[in-house]
């Protein structure tokens, strides 16, 4: 009796850690396409990139679309999307624990004629970490103060290309943010939602050494959010730059370094 109340605590402690963990990541589509656009593309291939990670597991892909055209069309549009990306997925070796082909149908909660229907041309996979990586004292530490949101600043800086930090942060070596750093990218959203002639360059920068894949799914993670949170992606785009452009060279100290590690953003008009 003990043996079985331990292995069913065992199950529930494994079952609580892994909810902690769980992320997802979505893909968009254009309206009737079962192609993602490059960008898309680029974005995944850097996310599967976390692959390498051997606690980095897939739970399940799922498929929706819009309420355009009928049901039967959307179900087989809804398909295709699942296969395309899981194609992907499984050229890169990764096992993708269950699929689901969901095609238009919302959450009861929701008003199909009120929302907007370019949210639910996508593909979402939910990943999650065996570990979850626990934060470096050293990467991004709070005991250095950084360049935080400014509306005012954005302003003042939107036409002369220079690049204001974001005050985000993430887990030690990932692309996961920190809980705290989406209070930055919703002032960052708030912004480019009122000013809808801004366009926004998401940058990422990492310090020490080469490691562009981070770079760029750190600048990726920004440039998602903003995009759930309803920025158009014509006005967004995100690049890596590796630790090709330090503030400040060569490293000596921490301080140097913890400069060095940022996400920033470059405004344009257009």
């Amino acid at each position: 009796m003990k043996f079985l109340i331990l292995l069913i605590s065992i199950s529930l402690f494994q079952n609580f850690v892994f909810s902690q963990n769980k992320e997802i990541f979505t893909i968009y589509f254009e309206t009737n396409s079962s192609k993602p656009q490059q960008n898309e593309l680029k974005r995944l291939d850097d996310f599967l990139q976390r692959s390498k990670n051997p606690d980095f597991k897939i739970q399940n892909v799922s498929s929706y679309t819009d309420t355009i055209g009928s049901v039967i069309s959307n179900e087989k549009l809804s398909l295709n999307r699942l296969n395309t990306i899981l194609k992907i997925i499984n050229s890169k070796g990764i096992i993708v624990e269950s699929t689901n082909s969901i095609g238009e149908k919302y959450p009861t909660s929701i008003d199909s004629k009120t929302i907007e229907l370019t949210k639910f041309r996508k593909v979402e996979i939910t990943y999650y970490f065996t570990e979850q990586p626990k934060p470096i004292q050293t990467e991004l530490a709070d005991s250095i103060p950084k360049e935080t949101v400014n509306l005012a600043k954005f302003r003042e800086n939107v036409t002369s290309e220079t690049p204001i930090v974001l005050d985000v942060k993430f887990y030690g070596g990932t692309a996961n943010l920190l809980p705290g750093s989406e209070d930055e990218i919703n002032a960052l959203y708030k912004f480019l939602a009122g000013n809808k002639n801004i366009a926004a360059l998401i940058r990422g920068h990492v310090c020490c050494m080469d490691d562009m894949s981070l770079s760029i799914l750190r600048a990726s993670a920004v440039y998602d959010l903003l995009i759930k949170s309803g920025i158009e992606p014509s006005r967004l785009d995100f690049k890596g730059f590796s630790n090709s452009l330090p503030v400040v060279s060569p490293e000596y100290t921490e301080e140097d370094r913890q400069k060095n590690r940022r996400v920033d953003v470059v405004f344009s008009k257009i």
